[in-house]
Formats: structure tokens, sequence, C-alpha cells
């Protein structure tokens, strides 16, 4: 009977010794347990997203692999890397794609039964809310009936008072409880709807069309019973920002609230939750070597056989050369210039055109090769950016120079590379639909003051001077725009560096108004030359109770051949602005501007009037024609919109004579 005993017991310690090992194996088969970390920081550029997650390792094997799993599906796999904390060091990180965790599945087989059962009380609900529809539709017959029941019955003096009572009763009580009903179902509908979003966003992102996702499998050494942490970071695409602004201003007030927002992209297919968000205008796909400036070799070629549009332009490489495009290809092309720089018909306009294609060029370039780092990708990148930079001085060699000086454009595209750090923990789930977060709230110091221009309205419009006293630039983008808490229209905000000048339109005043008339002209000849002599009435009309700042504006010829057209101001009744970057940009080009206080109430006879004349001199032989060239003018338009948009105030072309 003893031995029997022993002989069992030794049996279990070896049944329980067994299974022990047998788990151990087991254990060592299944390998490293995946872990998805807590996602912590975020830098949100314009098209990707850097995440970085905060892994933490226990204490344990010296050297061990960790397994983070649930990547998204638009990582960008080559960009995954990990760092460790001061006593962990990493060895090794490798990114594979494995099948969906059958506790994707079951999720995912729970989410949709849960929408089949949302879908069925959403159904029976739009039927209940269609049934409560023809019922109330019944009891507004039922009431139309009554009355013209009891006018019958009052006209024949058979009126029952206690029926027609009784009805009425009934169908206002009916109609109060369909009523209730119909707003707690439609309460318990929109509920649905939304529990129906919430559940076919959470499908959406468990249901990848691979059917797999991807892990990183990161190889660390620890010393002995140490503990850290790892973080892991990648790119993702499918998300972005884009800049958008809220401005508030009011009559009487010397600062203006401005609410700097970014709308948010964010489709990678993770949620974001209570993350460290930074928005960022770089390029994280942007080559760290700068591009390299090659020698400009000229020679002199007869004007008929090279002349402008020549090799250079359009030969047989197009615009990369043998080495970049081959030929007619590139960024080129054969015959690829269309400017004539000795006049020709397309002259200036053609210069602009042709400079806009060569800017249009150079970002093509840098798109084509944004994201390639390699030694071969920066030489041919170099070689196309040269090409291009060589277009664009043969035309300087080539073109006119009063045509050539309106062609440096301010680089306020972007201002720089800017990035904001937001002060609070940010969420974003991954969804279509655009999420909007703040980015700064400021105050802008600024002066508010009228803007009127008889030629174009009749009416003046507020304009606001204000000065970006911020640390951060901002962005070129949308805004919505307030006076005295009235919506007054939308606007584009430009690239504003730190201390620059933002001016931006608040809306027409209808309060204050102009117009334009032409007094006098006298036409006489004098020897050889034809001399016409014209004076102009601005009219001012303030029907405020209160005096306006007002900016004035109108304008002299400006002629295009000044050694045959002679233009010269006459009498000014008031001088005219002395704003330094107005006599830069402007002035020169014969525009106008007159810095008024105009008096309230003056309007009708006692409006407030502005005169001034010039004369125009020219051949008697030659008649004058203006130009209306629409290429041309939007050129101007471009040139003179910088003292309107707080630009460096460049300046180029022909210069007429002094206004006084």
């Amino acid at each position: 009977m003893l031995r029997l005993s022993l002989f069992a017991l030794y049996i279990a310690i070896f049944a329980k010794l067994h299974l022990a090992a047998v788990a151990q194996d087991g254990q060592a088969d299944i390998g490293p347990q995946p872990t998805s970390g807590i996602i912590e920081r975020v830098m949100l550029y314009r098209d990707q997203a850097l995440v970085t997650r905060v892994v933490p390792i226990p204490a344990g094997l010296a050297e061990r692999e960790i397994l983070v799993g649930r990547l998204p599906e638009r990582v960008v796999v080559d960009s995954v890397y990990a760092e460790g904390s001061e006593a962990i060091e990493v060895r090794g990180v490798r990114v594979t794609q494995q099948a969906a965790a059958e506790s994707d599945q079951i999720e995912v087989r729970e989410l949709t039964a849960s929408r089949d059962a949302l879908a069925k009380d959403r159904e029976s609900l739009q039927q209940k809310i269609a049934l409560i529809a023809k019922q109330t539709s019944y009891i507004d017959q039922l009431m139309s009936f009554t009355a013209v029941t009891s006018h019958a019955d009052l006209n024949r003096g058979v009126l029952n008072a206690s029926t027609l009572t009784e009805l009425a009763e009934y169908s206002i009580s009916k109609q109060t409880t369909l009523s209730a009903d119909l707003q707690n179902q439609k309460a318990e509908l929109a509920s649905i709807l939304e529990r129906e979003g919430l559940v076919q966003q959470k499908l959406a992102l468990l249901i990848q069309p691979s059917g797999r996702q991807y892990q990183a499998k990161v190889l660390v050494a620890v010393p002995a019973d140490v503990a850290g942490t790892i973080e892991l970071s990648y790119l993702v695409g499918g998300c972005g920002w884009s800049p958008q602004y809220t401005l508030r201003g009011a009559v009487g007030q010397e600062k203006f609230e401005l609410r700097y927002n970014a709308l948010v992209e964010q489709m990678s297919g993770e949620n974001w939750n209570q993350v460290h968000l930074t928005l960022s205008t770089a390029s994280p796909s942007m080559s760290a070597s700068g591009p390299a400036l090659t020698p400009f070799r000229v020679e002199a070629v007869s004007a008929a056989n090279g002349g402008y549009g020549g090799d250079i332009f359009g030969g047989a490489g197009g615009m990369g050369g043998a080495g970049y495009g081959g030929e007619g290809a590139g960024y080129g092309g054969q015959g690829a210039s269309t400017v004539d720089p000795f006049g020709g018909p397309a002259g200036q306009a053609g210069i602009q055109q042709q400079s806009q294609q060569l800017r249009q060029q150079k970002q093509a370039v840098e798109n084509e090769f944004a994201g390639k780092h390699s030694n071969m990708d920066n030489l041919r990148r170099d070689n196309a950016l040269n090409s291009v930079a060589t277009q664009v001085q043969n035309m300087e060699l080539l073109a006119d120079s009063k045509q050539l000086k309106t062609l440096a454009a301010d680089a306020n595209d972007e201002v720089a590379s800017q990035t904001y750090v937001l002060d609070q923990p940010v969420s974003l789930d991954s969804r279509r639909e655009q999420q909007l977060v703040r980015i700064i709230d400021a105050q802008l110091a600024g002066k508010l003051y009228h803007v009127a221009t008889p030629l174009l309205s009749s009416f003046a419009y507020r304009e606001a001077d204000m000065v970006n006293a911020g640390t951060v630039g901002l962005l070129r983008g949308p805004a919505t725009i307030y006076l005295d808490d009235r919506f007054v229209g939308r606007a584009e905000i430009p690239s504003i560096a730190s201390g620059q000048h933002l001016v931006v339109g608040f809306g027409a005043d209808q309060q204050i108004r102009t117009r334009r008339e032409l007094l006098e002209k006298s036409d006489e000849v004098q020897g050889g030359n034809r001399r016409l002599t014209f004076k102009y009435r601005l009219v001012i009309a303030n029907f405020k109770d209160r005096s306006v700042t007002l900016r004035l504006y109108d304008r002299l010829p400006l002629a295009g051949q000044s050694a045959e057209v002679s233009v010269k101001p006459l009498d000014f009744q008031f001088p005219i602005s002395e704003d330094g970057l107005y006599a830069r940009m402007q002035k020169p080009r014969g525009v106008l501007r007159w810095d008024l206080e105009v008096p309230g109430e003056r309007f009708g006879e006692t409006s407030y009037d502005v005169e001034y004349s010039f004369s125009v001199e020219f051949d008697r032989n030659r008649r004058l024609s203006a130009s209306a060239d629409q290429e041309q003018i939007e050129a101007d338009i471009l040139e003179l919109s910088a003292p309107s948009a707080g630009g460096m105030g460049g300046y180029g072309g022909s210069v007429p004579p002094p206004i006084p």
C-alpha cells in the first residue's frame, strides 16, 4: 500500500514537471508578445506626419526582441526607426506584415452585428416618424373639417357647441401628444445615426484592403534587471493640414483679434489620442544637401541663327540636355520659348509668361526629386535646376531691361519653415471629415481706415493695417472677417513674417461714397506738338456724424514710350501722400494717393472735393491710345499689390515725371 502511494506521488511530480516544460516550450514557440505602446508625439507636416510611440521595456533578458504591432496601413516602411532611453541600446529595427489578429476578426464581427442592429432600429424609427406625420396630417384635416362644419351650422342655426368643443379639445390634445412623440423619435434617430457613424469608422480602421497590418521588430540590449523605454518613430501618409483664420475688428478700436486655426486631414489609419501635436511647414522628404551651382557659359552667336529661344531654350535636349530628358523631353523641349526680347509682339506680356513658366519648371523639379536622397538623384536634380537657371539668365541677357525689372518676386509664398507647437494635448481620430485645431489666439495692433477709388467703385472700403508682433509667421490661407461682431466677408491672408505688416479688407461702407468728374479739358497745338490738359474733381460724400480717415486713389497716364509722350502734373489742391511704401512702389507708376481726414456730414452741396490737373503732350501727327492688355494689367496688379500685402517693396518699370 505504501509502495503504491509513493509510486502515485512520483507519477504526479513527473506529470507536473512535464507540463511545466511543455508550457515553457510553448511560450518559447510563441515568441515575444506584441505591444502597441502609446502614441505620445505627432509632428504633422503639410502632407505627412511623423508619429512617435513610447514603448515600455520591462526588466528581463539582457538582449531581446520587442514586437510593436498595429502600425497603420499607410506607414512609410523605410522611415521607421527607434531610439532607446539612456540604459537601453537599440541594435536593429525591422518592419514586417502579419495577418490580422484573431481578436481583430472577433471585433469586426461584433461591430458588424452592432451596425446591422442599429440599421434595423433606424429603419423602425423612420417608419414611426412617417406614421406620426400621417397622423398629424389627419388631425389637421379634422380641425379644418371642424372649423368648416361649425361655420355652416352657425349659419343654419343648428350649432352643436358641446360636440364641436369635444372635437377641438381632442384635436389639440392629440396634436400636442404627436408633436412631443415626434421630437422624441427624431432625437432617438439622431442618436442612432451618430452611433452608426462611429461603428462605421471603427470598421473602416479594422478592415484594411490588404487584410494585413504592419508590425516592427526592435532588437534591444538592456542591462540586467533594468527597465526603460524605447521611442518608435515613423512617417505616415493620408494626413496633413492647412491654415485657416478668423479676424475680428471693431470701429474705433486699434486692436484686432486673430484666431489662427489648422484644418487637419487625418486618415492615417490610427487614432491620435491626447498627443503632443506640432504643426510644421517643412518637408520630411527633402534632401539635406542643397543644389550645386554650375558655371554660366555664354558665347556670341548670330542673332538670325541663335537668338532668343535657340539652343539654350529649346535645343535637342530640352532643358535637361542629354543627361536629363533626351530630345524634346525634360522640363523644356524644342522651341519652348515664346518671348521676343527685341520688342516683338509678345513684349512685356511674353516676358511675364515665360518667367512664370520657368518658376513652374523649377517647382516641378523640386517636386520630382522630393524624397530622393542618393548621390545620383542629387546630381540629376542639380542638372535640372541649373538648366532652369540658365534659361532665366539667358532671358536677362537678351530681353529689354525695362521688361525685366518687374520679374523679381518677393519670396513670401511661405514664411520660410514654420513650426507651431501646441500647448495642450490634442485628440484626432482617423476619419474622412476634416478637423479644426486651434494654433494661436493673438491680438494685432493696427488702425482701421477707409479706401476710396472713384474710378473703380462708388463706395469706400474699410481696410486695416496691422502688424504681426508675434514670434511666428503666418501662412497663406483663407480668413473669415467680422467687424463689430457682424460677418462682412471672406478674404485670403498672405504669408506674413514676424514683424511684417498685414493689410486686410473689412468690407464696403455705404455711408462713404465717391465719384470722379472731368471738370475741364483743353486741346491746343504748340509748334509740332499737341497738348491736352485735364482737370478732375474727386467728390467724397460722408454721411456719418463723425470724421473718417480716408486713402483716396486716382492715376495719371503712364507713357509706354516716354520719349514721345510727356505727362506733366499741374495743380493739386491737396498734397500727395508721403507714405514711404507708396512713394517707392505706386507713385512712380502714376498712381495718385491722398491721405485725408474727411469731416462728418459732408454730402450734397457740402461734399468734400479734391481737385487736380495734368497735361499730356505728344507729336501732333500722332494720337493717344490706351492699352488694355489683360496680361499686362494682371502683371501690374501683382506688382502694385505689395503695399496692401505688407510686401518687401520691390519696384521696376518706367518712371513718369515727379508728382507734386
